[in-house]
């Protein structure tokens, strides 16, 4: 009886077996690929606006830029002569006095001639460009003759923390105007902006921070050169925080990067250059045509180093410039 039962209850599972159950599928885990975007753009926006805003000098470390430390010294300064064409000539309150005109020009200002003996202009002196050349190129701010050097190298870097990044977007493409009107008028010797190597370095401080360690508040530089006129490095100090206008800004970088290539004089015998001490045109814009010609002469013409002023008088005689 037991064992029919038991054929019954097998024969019945046989003809209406259990309904197959269907497992759930676990579902799947989220790919994390969002939260890695989410996460790099949370770096980016910190590295961005917190670092180099509050916290710069991990920023500059970073990317082994120089340091403050690297600053010229001001016996460095006084030994070449470098702060006194700007204290003298380039202050403060000449900038104020000069008159603008609508163009964004600077003129110079108008001549008295009631200073003059017997009310008469002084006689008009024409000078040539080697005059000017010679005032730039081989003349000390304190009017002693210096012996040509230049720099000597296929790529000359130039660079500095601020002026490189997001300090002043006017300095920044004053910078790139220099940077591309000098390549453009020196054959062997390419300028190339890197603030990690560069070999010309620009320092931006405020005017407070350059009374107090260099006892004038006006942008200068410092260039250094070996015993055989091939120059070295190059230091320039800019202020940070005053209220020039964009063509004032302009025209002290590049009138300082000129001093950084091998230019360390001044001469008021061209109107139209960076380098003169009443310039006709103080522009937002790239080097003027004096300056370029100027640069041409001495990186381009085969001129030797260490030449003093004659020499420079006597080889220009011979070669065209």
């Amino acid at each position: 009886m037991m064992e029919e039962k038991t054929k019954d209850i097998t024969a019945q599972k046989e003809a209406d077996p259990a309904p197959e159950v269907v497992a759930t599928p676990k579902p799947k885990k989220r790919s994390c690929g969002c939260w890695i975007v989410f996460v790099i753009i949370l770096v980016i926006f910190f590295w961005s606006f917190v670092i180099r805003n509050f916290f710069p000098f991990l920023f500059y470390a970073a990317i082994g830029g120089f340091d403050d430390k690297d600053r010229p010294k001001i016996e460095e300064i006084v030994s070449v002569e470098e702060l006194s064409p700007e204290k003298d000539n380039l202050n403060s309150s000449s900038k104020k006095s000069e008159t603008k005109s609508s163009g964004g020009t600077t003129t110079a200002n108008p001549v008295d001639n009631n200073s003059a003996v017997d009310n008469e202009a002084p006689a008009e002196v024409t000078y040539s460009f080697l005059d000017f050349y010679i005032d730039i190129a081989n003349t000390s701010i304190a009017g002693a003759d210096r012996p040509t050097i230049r720099w000597n190298r296929p790529v000359v870097y130039i660079g500095g923390k601020e002026s490189d990044d997001a300090l002043d977007a006017t300095y920044r493409t004053c910078l790139n105007w220099f940077v591309t009107d000098f390549n453009a008028n020196s054959t062997n010797v390419k300028l190339e902006k890197n603030a990690p190597l560069a070999n010309i370095k620009i320092y931006f401080m405020t005017e407070q921070e350059m009374i107090d360690q260099y006892h004038t508040k006006l942008p200068f530089a410092v260039p250094y050169n070996n015993t055989s006129g091939e120059m070295t490095e190059s230091k320039i100090v800019m202020p940070s925080d005053t209220d020039w206008l964009d063509d004032e800004k302009c025209w002290s970088l590049k009138h300082e990067i000129i001093h950084a290539v091998g230019f360390p004089g001044h001469s008021g015998k061209i109107s139209n250059s960076e380098m003169s001490f009443n310039p006709l045109y103080i522009t937002y814009a790239g080097l003027s045509s004096s300056d370029q010609r100027a640069i041409r002469m001495l990186y381009n013409s085969g001129i030797p180093l260490l030449y003093n002023q004659q020499q420079a008088r006597d080889y220009f005689a011979n070669h065209s410039y």
